[in-house]
């Protein structure tokens, strides 16, 4: 009691702060390129959440087709076109921490081919492996956090192999047979997928350049198939499926500890944020696909009942189909569902920074008033103070306030109190800690 009355005493002297500003996180809807049939589909995001590429329909593409674009908060959706212009199609796939390079697949004369793209170079044919077969192709899956390495798969009708790209070294296959590239780190860890005989099946691997491929092997008993899917920058954590044919669970895996299962349902996992806790996917244990959120710290959940949940948004008219990326905090999330319109359509979501309650962009007294409020409360929100996500709001939630007090979004026109301010806080989460 006297704990959550000095928090309570502390709300009422320092209440100085501003009429907040609307709230800044939330979800947003990013269109599509004009012209064609509405539709528009995410697949990645640069690290700090600001630069978003995908593939969307335009007039262009024309019907049945599509066109990559990279989408700005500042520029909006901007189509980045085709190398056939008779034959249009083009998909951007994955984008580069500083969102700087974009890479995908696009049409040609010669078949489909692998891209990277550039504001000052446009869109630059990376070539296709010698690989016999009729319908040769190629798609660009990912690239380096510095965007200077582009893998994928490359191929044709009588099998494919994962590629490496590089400027100097142009493409080099990387061993395997059907095999496929599909994450690199900022180190040049690359995953993937690969076939393996006796018996048929698929099995996740890592490839470097001094090891070269090496498989990771099965998650459970019984699993006769894995794939790896996506890798953390420093190469720590790898996501990916395990399973038996149809059915399979999603994993996190890591060198020392092996692997981790997110969650005893059929889903797919499709990024993993800068530090490995934070992954998004998509489920497929309802009668229509849904996205998931997994945290370290709680599990994994639907994405659409966490935002409804913890944070009071209204998700009636919102179907969130998969989330395909986040940015490196985790916070932002890219992906695709059922929008406005009634057709599919991207959409980013901005998760609230750490210890902002009042969803107003700016960590501040207010906040604390929200915390102090709810001092002990067991199973609360997190916009009523469970900061932890550990079910109860106590000293673990203040000290999330106190590390994060005085952050401000940019876009956010509060004012902040006198950084003095947080060292008012310091006395009561002593006083927590000597009860």
């Amino acid at each position: 009691m006297l704990y959550r009355s000095c928090l309570i005493a502390l709300c009422t002297l320092v209440a100085v702060c501003a009429t907040p500003t609307m709230a800044l996180p939330g979800l947003q809807w990013l269109g599509d390129l004009a012209g064609g049939t509405f539709y528009s589909s995410a697949s990645g995001i640069s690290a700090d959440g600001r630069t978003i590429v995908g593939s969307s329909s335009s007039a262009a593409s024309g019907s049945g087709s599509q066109e990559a674009f990279i989408w700005t908060a500042a520029g909006g959706m901007q189509g980045l076109g085709s190398l056939d212009t008779v034959n249009f199609d083009s998909w951007a796939s994955a984008v580069s921490s500083d969102g700087s390079v974009v890479v995908g697949a696009t049409n040609t004369a010669a078949g489909q081919r692998p891209f990277r793209w550039t504001q000052s170079g446009g869109m630059q044919e990376l070539g296709q492996l010698p690989i016999g077969g009729s319908g040769p192709f190629g798609y660009a899956q990912a690239v380096s956090p510095d965007g200077s390495t582009v893998v994928g798969v490359s191929g044709a009708s009588f099998g494919w192999e994962a590629f490496a790209w590089t400027a100097g070294g142009g493409i080099a296959s990387l061993g395997g047979e059907w095999s496929s590239a599909k994450g690199i780190s900022s180190g040049g860890l690359i995953v993937g997928s690969t076939l393996i005989r006796h018996p048929w099946s698929t099995r996740g691997f890592t490839w470097t350049a001094g090891g070269g491929m090496q498989l990771i092997g099965l998650a459970r008993p019984g699993d006769t198939d894995s794939e790896a899917i996506g890798v953390t920058g420093d190469g720590q954590y790898i996501i990916g499926t395990s399973g038996a044919g149809n059915d399979f669970r999603p994993f996190r895996w890591q060198q020392v500890s092996g692997f981790e299962l997110l969650g005893d349902v059929k889903a797919r996992p499709w990024a993993i944020s800068a530090d490995g806790s934070a992954i998004v996917g998509v489920s497929y244990t309802n009668a229509t696909d849904e996205a998931f959120l997994w945290r370290s710290s709680s599990g994994m959940v639907g994405l659409k009942p966490y935002l409804a949940a913890q944070f009071g948004w209204n998700m009636q008219d919102w179907q969130l189909l998969e989330a395909t990326a986040t940015s490196a905090d985790g916070r932002c999330i890219a992906g695709n569902g059922i929008g406005p319109n009634g057709a599919t359509e991207a959409f980013l979501i901005k998760l609230p920074h750490p210890a902002d309650a009042t969803l107003d962009g700016v960590v501040n007294v207010d906040d604390l008033g929200v915390l102090a409020s709810n001092y002990g409360l067991n199973g609360a929100p997190w916009i009523r103070g469970d900061f932890t996500g550990d079910g109860v709001v106590n000293v673990d939630d203040l000290g999330v306030l106190a590390s994060n007090y005085g952050w401000a979004d940019a876009g956010s026109q509060s004012n902040i109190p006198e950084p003095a301010t947080l060292a008012l806080l310091l006395p009561a989460l002593l006083l927590r800690r000597r009860s």
